[in-house]
């Protein structure tokens, strides 16, 4: 059994068993032999998963419409068949599923969405977007040919966005660019796959670049990073060849106080975003130190609150660091509500990216916080949770 496959199907299992009443759906996308693993790892988990097949008369298969679930629902249905339909229906079967979405969210009822083809599945997203951002859970698998075999451009990166996957570098044109044009583009691919990177979505990440491959289109090198981080988190085995990037690094901030005060102001009003979170963690550090951690805690607003902050683009990449140190400041401040909050938030990100590193540390900032309120035991707890992870 393929590792990758055995974890997604945890992750949907797990989604699936803590949803009770509650609807669960989720797509899948790859090749027969991965649906079929898939299925036979859900099944040794408990699920009792049944297919069917999507057809052009009545979209939904008859036992998936006459399912009515129970509280302690293990049925899980696949649905099949519809790159097949596409092939006749063109994009308006998209159109048919978008309308009539509320089939998936009946009461305690799950669903597996299957699609064999890549393309399929991008022209899904293109055409219903609703639709494919309301799946509480996505999973792709692709053979390594279709994500390795590409040119590399070179590289023109001058910094770094550093988080839990290491430093990985961002191509010039695209850190000149507005955060929030970079995060809501959907046209063009070269500049949406980094979206959906700093996004925390490395389904729709692997979608769209495999989409640029398709389109034969220059890679710029600084890709080859995030490819190689993501890939390595979710354990998909991909031989890449060709040039590396640079590691540049972040250049380091000056040190006095007023001077990083007036970095931080220049930056922000020059909308610059790769290496600002470094500069303002820096900024509230010495700032909690001067005037104490509201200060501080106003210092991260800036960052993650607001028209074009980090939290409302939903940049989760770029905010996990920020969000988790708040977390601490608001502690300081006595505010363990708004604390818990943000912990919940980096939580909530991780688990939908299905991103071990990130939950590691969401795990470790909520075994800091129950640890400072008293609670030595709860710490313990998530301390071996985060362990765990990160020896994974």
């Amino acid at each position: 059994m393929r590792r990758d496959v055995a974890r997604a199907a945890e992750r949907l299992w797990q989604s699936a068993i803590g949803a009770g009443a509650m609807q669960r759906l989720f797509i899948g996308v790859g090749d027969s032999v991965a649906r079929d693993e898939l299925c036979k790892c859900l099944n040794e988990l408990g699920a009792d998963v049944i297919a069917g097949e999507l057809s052009a008369m009545q979209l939904f298969p008859g036992p998936y419409l006459r399912h009515q679930g129970a509280h302690f629902n293990t049925k899980l249905f696949l649905l099949n068949g519809l790159d097949s339909l596409f092939e006749s229906l063109g994009d308006e079967l998209f159109r048919r599923l978008q309308f009539q979405q509320g089939t998936f969210r009946r009461a305690a009822t799950w669903t597996l969405l299957w699609i064999e083809r890549f393309d399929v599945a991008a022209q899904f997203r293109r055409i219903a977007p609703e639709l494919w951002r309301s799946a509480d859970r996505s999973v792709l698998f692709s053979s390594p040919d279709a994500l390795s075999d590409m040119k590399f451009e070179p590289g023109t990166a001058r910094s770094n966005v550093t988080s839990p996957l290491g430093e990985v570098p961002i191509p010039a044109a695209i850190a000149a660019m507005p955060l929030s044009a970079v995060m809501n583009e959907e046209k063009d691919n070269s500049i949406r796959v980094w979206g959906d990177f700093l996004r925390l979505s490395p389904n729709d990440f692997f979608l769209t670049y495999m989409e640029l491959v398709h389109e034969r289109r220059g890679i710029p090198v600084e890709l080859r990073a995030a490819v190689e981080n993501l890939a390595q988190q979710l354990e998909m085995k991909i031989q890449m060849s060709g040039p590396t990037t640079v590691k540049l690094g972040l250049a380091e901030p000056p040190r006095g106080f007023r001077d990083l005060q007036n970095l931080f102001r220049e930056m922000k009003n020059r909308g610059e975003w790769v290496g600002f979170g470094e500069v303002a963690l820096r900024l509230a550090d010495q700032t909690l130190g001067a005037d104490g951690a509201t200060e501080a805690i106003r210092c991260l607003d800036d960052l993650l609150e607001g028209e074009r902050g980090w939290l409302q683009l939903s940049a989760n990449l770029l905010a996990d660091r920020p969000l988790r140190m708040r977390a601490m400041l608001y502690r300081a401040a006595g505010e363990t509500t708004r604390a818990a909050s943000d912990i919940d938030r980096c939580e909530e990100n991780a688990i939908r990216s299905g991103l071990d590193a990130f939950l590691a540390k969401a795990f470790e900032a909520r075994a800091q916080h129950v640890g400072e309120l008293g609670d030595e035991a709860q710490a313990r707890k998530w301390r071996n949770r985060a362990q765990t992870l990160s020896r994974q």
